[in-house]
């Protein structure tokens, strides 16, 4: 990963930083660069990219990236982009909108447990360990270990901007003004409550809980700049 954001410039303070912890950017365009030929990018699949994240919505992007997968078979970052687009299949209430569809949701049943049954949540494991599109991507990476780790930084980095700071009942607004004065310490909170959920998974097997873990925490700490002094208070010892 480079020493600087490829975006603001700044320092990255953490070793193999996906995320400016400053400004957000991405940083995987400039290591993917020195990655195997088999993430380099044509022309072509950087045109169906740009495509698909123009895409009015997520059925939409996911349709673009199919057709991008047909016309560019086995390019690692059209089928990694793939992996995001959640499936939006699952049974959920009528009139209720269905999140599933948005992939970094799979994170929810470690916010609120208690509206999961055990089915919905053995299912939402399995896909978020053993998705046959994450394994595919394991497989063509040539490093699945780091793969893995940047899938669950993505997913936990979505999760923590869509889901924790998206969620009025934990950001706490009235007529688009925040209400709580130390928003921060709020989110920490709620994060604090994630790493315990994920800690306590006892259906989860014990090294998949503890990368969860290691990687929530480090998404949460890039979204605060490495300040998790609230967090850590939240946290047992």
């Amino acid at each position: 990963m480079p020493v600087s954001c490829i975006k603001c410039g700044k320092p990255l303070t953490v070793a193999d930083a996906v995320f400016c912890p400053f400004c957000g950017a991405d940083q995987r365009a400039a290591a993917l660069a020195a990655e195997p030929v088999s993430r380099s990018i044509s022309p072509e699949a950087e045109k169906w990219l740009r495509q698909a994240e123009k895409a009015p919505s997520v059925p939409a992007r996911k349709k673009i990236l199919l057709e991008a997968r047909a016309v560019c078979p086995d390019c690692f970052p059209i089928e990694w982009e793939l992996l995001f687009v959640g499936h939006g299949d699952k049974p959920h209430p009528r009139n209720q909108i269905d999140f599933s569809i948005i992939k970094s949701y799979l994170l929810e049943m470690y916010l609120t447990p208690e509206e999961f049954s055990e089915e919905r949540k053995q299912a939402d494991r399995l896909e978020l360990f053993e998705d046959p599109q994450l394994i595919r991507c394991l497989r063509m990476s040539g490093d699945p270990d780091r793969t893995m780790q940047e899938y669950l930084l993505r997913l936990s980095r979505e999760f923590i901007d869509l889901f924790l700071e998206g969620d009025s009942r934990i950001n706490k607004t009235f007529l688009g003004f925040r209400l709580d004065r130390n928003p921060e310490k709020t989110l920490s909170r709620a994060a604090a409550g994630v790493l315990r959920n994920i800690q306590a998974d006892g259906q989860l097997p014990e090294d998949r809980r503890r990368l969860l873990y290691q990687i929530f925490y480090q998404a949460f700490s890039l979204r605060l700049g490495g300040q998790t002094a609230w967090l850590d208070a939240e946290l047992p010892e």
